[in-house]
């Protein structure tokens, strides 16, 4: 069973369980009894500095930030199990211990690894040009006991001469900061922590380059649009003028007719589409609103992300 399949499967049972890791990473134990509750939350914002957060419920003192703990997650449809997935490695750092329970329970937050490199470096900390800023990194990572899994596409690329990279002590001058920095300087993304916890960054690249994993279907069995839906249009300060802007930075810079369209509706009769209807797609030369109204052409538009 692939993994589109197993997602698109109409019954789908999940199990979950939780690994206990030491310090440097290494399997201690599987704790999976020791996790009490409906309350336990995995949550990852790529947004946020410390991209992933872990609020538990255990019924087990851990020693608090220094074990590590791995969630996972086990799918299963129509008889048939799934390799089972890692929800990433988390650093437990502030329990609070919910008194008057047998067995004691501990409702403990945590974050994921980077949290370990988000601390000031401790002293300055220099480069001189000719370094291999992918070395460094990875000199960096292992001293944080930490995985290194970064792309070494790079891995030839030297600091320019002249250029000298010098991070004096200060507070905001972290070991996560002074990667995210050589990362750049290389043409890499922020440095992220993958399901099994290992470091990872790659060079930035062309969204429209990337090849989708998984498309959704309004026609799959699971689709949480049925076939009787409701479209609601709103036209209280409905908006009269749209503008499309592709921003995807492989494709060069926007200009009228490639990229850029903008369309015109005095009566405001625009309202957004819901889904299932018209939409772009290859070989499409429009797309047409609840109303019938052409609003997109998909000739210029195709491929774009919006």
């Amino acid at each position: 069973m692939t993994t589109v399949e197993l997602i698109e499967a109409p019954l789908v049972e999940v199990a979950a369980g939780l690994d206990l890791l030491d310090s440097t990473g290494a399997f201690v134990a599987d704790i999976s009894d020791d996790l009490t509750g409906p309350g336990s939350v995995i949550a990852r914002n790529m947004g946020n500095k410390i991209h992933g957060t872990a609020k538990l419920t255990i019924s087990r003192e851990l020693a608090w930030g220094s074990d590590r703990v791995r969630p996972w997650v086990e799918l299963s449809a129509d008889g048939q199990t799934t390799t089972r997935w890692n929800m990433g490695v988390y650093l437990m750092t502030t329990p609070q211990r919910n008194a008057g329970e047998t067995p004691a329970t501990y409702s403990v937050d945590g974050y994921d690894l980077l949290t370990i490199l988000d601390t000031p470096y401790g002293s300055t900390y220099s480069a001189a040009a000719g370094s291999v800023p992918l070395t460094l990194i990875a000199t960096l990572l292992t001293a944080a006991g930490i995985t290194n899994a970064i792309d070494q596409a790079a891995i030839a690329e030297v600091l320019p001469t002249g250029s000298l990279v010098v991070y004096p002590i200060a507070q905001e001058n972290t070991t996560l900061k002074i990667i995210n920095d050589l990362l750049a300087r290389v043409g890499y993304g922020p440095l992220w922590m993958d399901r099994d916890g290992r470091a990872r960054s790659a060079p930035l690249v062309a969204r429209s380059s990337v090849s989708p994993m998984w498309a959704y279907s309004t026609s799959s069995p699971t689709t949480s649009v049925g076939d009787q839906r409701t479209g609601t249009a709103d036209f209280f300060a409905a908006a009269n003028r749209w503008v499309f802007i592709n921003d995807d930075p492989g494709r060069g810079t926007p200009v009228e007719g490639n990229g850029f369209i903008e369309r015109s509706e005095p009566t405001g009769r625009f309202t957004r589409f819901p889904v299932g209807d018209p939409q772009c797609s290859e070989g499409d030369s429009e797309v047409v609103g609840v109303d019938g109204v052409v609003v997109m052409d998909c000739t210029q538009l195709f491929g774009a992300v919006l």
